[in-house]
């Protein structure tokens, strides 16, 4: 299987079609709905589990406080999405 045989522009992920430049590179778009995806699992998760009283709003800094250590003790030679992923958790717990 090549790296984009998966998905292809003319038939877009369950049907759907997506505004994107049209020189967007699909595997890239995949990937980053893939990501956006389980992020947002992800964290919606982690919410529930605190309105229902299993984690505390403290446990769940913890949560994303392990998340950046753990983003950030693993660097990647990967053009800095690893450091703006830390960012972006970075900036969650400022908001809290």
């Amino acid at each position: 299987m090549n790296d984009r045989s998966f998905w292809k522009p003319s038939t877009p992920p369950y049907g759907r079609r997506i505004k994107a430049p049209a020189a967007a590179d699909p595997a890239f778009l995949s990937a980053s709905a893939v990501s956006l995806s389980t992020s947002a699992l992800l964290a919606s998760l982690i919410m529930h589990l605190e309105q229902k009283g299993v984690l505390s709003a403290q446990e769940q800094r913890e949560i994303y406080e392990l998340a950046a250590d753990l983003l950030n003790s693993h660097p990647a030679e990967d053009g800095g999405i690893t450091e703006l992923a830390c960012e972006v958790i970075e900036q969650q717990l400022r908001r809290e």
